[in-house]
């Protein structure tokens, strides 16, 4: 998607993306000249904008994994980054109020034309009313996103928080036990070190059950 007409958008993200919201998606990333990138799963984060540097203009990158609602609502978080920096440059935070009212406009009209399914958008109505960084840091809208995934039946995940405290699970391929919550993490040990991690609490993992 580096050579930007409105064609190649529109069908680069025709797999990405509500069918519905590619027009209009389409015409603002081209018209302002924004270079989409497609990843690879990061666990790290959903995706990211990068000013332009180095000869390059406006880039943004999204996971490829992601359902289409999530995809939607990360593009946008990302174009508001971009909006925010042609306006600010780099004279306010990342994630200030400047860059949450940015954020604010650019959900507001896909939430009037009713884009999302009832349940998400109940959620992002009342994330954009307390606004956190991202959706990562509001565990009721990222569970609901989530739940839009595809699911592999050979991969039976489930949030961690659905847990009970003291119960085993798997985890990247190593073994945990999960403590107590502690304000927005939850804690957990690692059975073989015994080291303890601070976990999401809607992080996917796979319990294990006593025998």
């Amino acid at each position: 998607m580096a050579s930007l007409t409105i064609e190649k958008l529109r069908s680069g993200l025709t797999p990405y993306l509500p069918s519905r919201t590619l027009e209009p998606l389409a015409k603002l990333i081209y018209d302002h000249q924004i270079s989409i990138r497609i990843t690879k799963n990061r666990s790290t984060k959903l995706g990211d904008y990068r000013p332009p540097y180095d000869g390059k203009g406006h880039q943004i990158s999204i996971n490829g994994t992601l359902n289409p609602y999530q995809f939607l609502v990360t593009l946008l978080h990302e174009i508001a980054h971009c909006f925010t920096f042609i306006q600010y440059k780099n004279t306010v935070a990342p994630h200030g109020e400047e860059w949450k009212n940015q954020f604010k406009k650019m959900l507001e009209p896909f939430i009037k034309h009713h884009i999302f399914p009832n349940d998400i958008e109940d959620a992002l109505i009342k994330h954009i009313k307390k606004m956190k960084a991202s959706s990562c840091s509001d565990p009721n809208l990222l569970m609901v996103l989530k739940s839009y995934d595809e699911r592999d039946e050979n991969h039976p995940f489930v949030h961690l928080e659905s847990l009970p405290v003291l119960m085993r699970f798997e985890f990247k391929e190593k073994t945990y036990v999960k403590g107590q919550k502690r304000r927005t993490r939850i804690v957990c040990t690692e059975e073989i070190s015994g080291k303890q991690f601070l976990f999401h609490p809607i992080a996917e993992v796979i319990p294990i059950f006593a025998k």
